[in-house]
């Protein structure tokens, strides 16, 4: 897969050993101009995007440079998605050790973890595994607990009949296009470089047997966890007490904006915002108001965790 064109310099992989495969990522500081910082102003921790089901780390291709003029912006390919390899079944707690094997091989000192969609529950676990690497977490459209309206397919909960429709795709650009539809608040909106990149992705995702494959394992590994581990999802982020930020589209209409107050009500000691006309991936469509949103309530959350 060809990152897109703005972001494709920031392309670089990690090696994690013959056993786990090697990991593709995006970090801003593997280009020496996205390194300048401006002088006489902190730097902000690093922070390290991670994408959602049957999405990649191109997602986050307009928030990316935003955010880079400040800190250090990581943005990884979950393994069997997109560019980086799997070796072995793909589920959240392996999604969630590639992205602490980047942490500590990238970021020792900590960096901020932000998960869009089941990147979020991702995130979550992260958090949860080592907090002494994640130094503030960003749910963005997604997370544990989640609203019981969240839109879920249930033919992909049985092997063989998600995959069927999946498969189906191929022959069908079209139809594979207005796949994406229901995941932005108005997908004809978007710029057209943007359209072009989508249709050419949302193709190579479905003639893509490794990512079918890692699509379903990951989507049936979520289904798991929302029935049997939402309740420890829950009572460990309730007791996490470090800055938090939640985000969400104001039009999402694959997980209902009433998982912000969800999320709020088991930890008050975030902070959270709706971006109006947005909606499942804000970030795409509304990147610079998402880049300041992660920004500003991160900092007011840090004040009330340490207030606290």
């Amino acid at each position: 897969m060809k990152p897109f064109a703005t972001i494709e310099k920031f392309g670089r992989e990690l090696d994690r050993g013959p056993l786990k495969g090697k990991l593709f990522f995006f970090d801003s500081q593997a280009s020496k101009k996205a390194s300048n910082r401006d002088s006489g102003k902190e730097e902000l921790p690093p922070i390290l995007f991670i994408h959602g089901l049957g999405d990649e780390a191109d997602s986050f291709r307009h928030v990316l440079p935003i955010l880079a003029r400040k800190q250090r912006v990581l943005a990884m390919d979950l393994p069997g998605f997109g560019r980086s390899k799997a070796e072995g079944r793909v589920t959240i707690r392996y999604c969630a050790k590639a992205a602490l094997d980047l942490l500590e091989a990238e970021t020792p000192d900590g960096a901020i973890v932000a998960g869009s969609s089941l990147g979020a529950a991702v995130a979550e676990r992260v958090a949860f595994k080592k907090p002494d690497l994640v130094r503030g977490l960003v749910l963005m459209d997604g997370g544990l607990p989640m609203p019981p309206a969240t839109s879920v397919n249930p033919s992909s909960l049985f092997p063989g009949l998600g995959e069927r429709y999946y498969r189906a795709y191929r022959d069908d650009p079209k139809a594979a296009y207005e796949s994406l539809r229901p995941y932005y608040a108005d997908l004809d909106a978007l710029p057209e470089a943007d359209r072009d990149f989508l249709a050419v992705r949302v193709q190579e995702r479905v003639g893509s047997e490794s990512q079918l494959r890692a699509y379903f394992s990951l989507f049936r590994s979520l289904a798991l966890t929302i029935m049997m581990g939402q309740g420890g999802y829950q009572r460990k982020l309730s007791r996490w007490g470090q800055p938090l930020a939640v985000i969400w589209g104001e039009k999402d209409s694959v997980v209902p904006p009433s998982g912000v107050d969800l999320l709020m009500r088991v930890a008050p000691y975030g902070r959270s915002r709706v971006i109006a006309g947005a909606g499942h991936l804000p970030h795409q469509e509304r990147p610079e108001e998402t880049a300041a949103a992660i920004r500003e309530l991160l900092a007011e959350s840090t004040k009330a965790c340490e207030d606290d």
